[in-house]
């Protein structure tokens, strides 16, 4: 079985923190984009606090659903 990171590390803290400022300047709920990207509420949330990193995967789905490149979830937050 697969442990849960506890120590997020700064990559996911920076993506999280990217995907809460795009779903706040689209005026998204979570729950709109959880569903966009195909993933449930919960596993969803996990991610956008940044208690589980997101994979390559889901980041290039949030990609195409905000219309922004990938790497840009992996820059420093202004």
């Amino acid at each position: 079985m697969c442990a849960m990171r506890t120590n997020p590390t700064a990559t996911t803290q920076r993506t999280a923190a990217h995907v809460r400022g795009l779903i706040a300047s689209r005026n998204l709920s979570r729950a709109e984009v959880a569903a966009a990207i195909g993933m449930s509420e919960a596993a969803f949330g996990r991610r956008v606090r940044g208690q589980i990193p997101f994979n390559v995967d889901e980041v290039e789905k949030l990609a195409i659903l905000f219309g922004v490149p990938a790497s840009r979830f992996l820059e420093e937050v202004a």
